[in-house]
Formats: C-alpha cells, sequence, structure tokens
C-alpha cells in the first residue's frame, strides 16, 4: 500500500512519511553544467528498471523503488550519486547489477 501525498503528489511506502515539499524540475539541475553530467545521468536512469522513480528536490534527485535507494547530487563539474545499500536486481537471465 502507499500514499500520496496531497500537496506535493509524492508517493511513499508510508502514510504521513515525513518529506520534502520543495520539488523542481530534474533539468534545473543540469542547467549550466557540462553536457556530459546529463548524458551520465540519462544513461544510468535508462540502466534501472522500469519501476525506478526518479523525484528531483531542490537540493537532490531521488531514486526510488518501493523506498529511496539512491540520491543525485550535480556539482559543477561532478555528478555524485550517494547509494543507500547494495543494489541488486536478478532476472531471468541473471544478475543485472553486483
Amino acid at each position: 500500500m502507499t500514499w500520496t501525498c496531497p500537496t506535493c503528489a509524492r508517493t511513499f511506502a508510508r502514510e504521513e512519511q515525513f518529506h520534502s515539499h520543495d520539488t523542481e524540475d530534474v533539468d534545473v539541475h543540469f542547467a549550466g553544467r557540462p553536457e556530459r553530467l546529463r548524458e551520465s545521468f540519462d544513461k544510468l536512469i535508462r540502466s534501472l528498471p522500469s519501476d525506478v522513480q526518479v523525484e528531483a528536490l531542490t537540493s537532490v534527485i531521488v531514486l526510488s523503488a518501493r523506498r529511496t535507494f539512491a540520491y543525485a547530487t550535480v556539482q559543477a563539474e561532478r555528478l555524485l550519486l550517494w547509494l543507500r545499500q547494495a543494489y541488486q536486481r536478478c532476472s531471468a537471465g541473471g544478475t543485472d547489477l553486483p
């Protein structure tokens, strides 16, 4: 069961889960930054399962699937990723990510 915040329309696993309402467009994070950063981010997103949600907040881009597993921060010359735990996805063909 999921809960959608009536204020910001973000979806969460638990009702009334603490969160920020300061949403932003992903493009704003990459404005004025080298194109290679956006290309790397887009390649990362394409490599993830289709159920991964990408939600941009004012200070960070959140990646989640049932729960948050990564944050991305775009800096002047680099893209920083914070991973919550080892992420593994298995399919009929075996393990996709270590």
